[in-house]
């Protein structure tokens, strides 16, 4: 089962209108980044912390330290790291954009 994307529509289109980042990129990136088992098909991350893209650092409400798998050098590694916490979906996709 995948993202449900319906929820992030709008607001991908306001961003669009804004920035001139298609919404069809954004929604894509969504359901690139943000599939889990959570209802409407979300991560963890997307779901508990409303991140959508998988973003380090700090949002809007803060931040959440979640295991992760990084390659360096051509060898994987399972850490945990420090993610972007949001008290909004539209705050996680304001983000990204500014990313």
């Amino acid at each position: 089962m995948g993202v449900n994307i319906k929820p992030f529509i709008k607001d991908a289109q306001a961003i669009q209108k804004e920035t001139g980042i298609p919404a069809s990129i954004i929604l894509g990136q969504i359901m690139l980044e943000s599939g889990g088992s959570n209802p409407g098909g979300l991560s963890g991350l997307a779901y508990y912390s409303k991140n959508l893209f998988g973003i380090k650092g700090r949002g809007t409400a803060g931040s959440a330290t979640m295991g992760t798998t990084e390659v360096y050098n051509g060898k994987t590694y399972h850490v945990k790291d420090g993610f972007a916490k949001y008290n909004s979906y539209q705050d996680s996709i304001r983000a990204h954009a500014e990313l």
